[in-house]
């Protein structure tokens, strides 16, 4: 499987406008693309970590998406672990 791939297809998935209730459910297909080579033990283990991530970021308020979008761009190969530290970090600063 070609490394850049899963980026590449989470990529794809965040440019259809996702709305911020609809995170959580991009995280199964992300976790496999990113972790299948490495079976299902890894893909479980990301989803364990990345789920509560992205179920964090739905709660934000509609104010924050900007800012969510952009650490998406920013973190989004990193898992959604990942771009809820970016976002906590850009909204802390503001």
């Amino acid at each position: 499987m070609n490394a850049c791939r899963p980026y590449v297809m989470l990529a794809c998935m965040l440019s259809t406008a996702v709305s911020a209730a609809d995170y959580a459910t991009l995280v199964p297909s992300s976790c496999i693309h990113g972790m299948g080579e490495w079976g299902e033990e890894a893909v479980h283990e990301c989803i364990r970590r990345d789920l509560p991530a992205a179920k964090d970021l739905e709660s934000y308020p509609l104010s924050s998406q900007p800012v969510i979008e952009r650490c998406i761009a920013l973190a989004g190969r990193n898992g959604w672990v990942a771009i809820k530290e970016c976002t906590d970090r850009a909204l802390e600063t503001r």
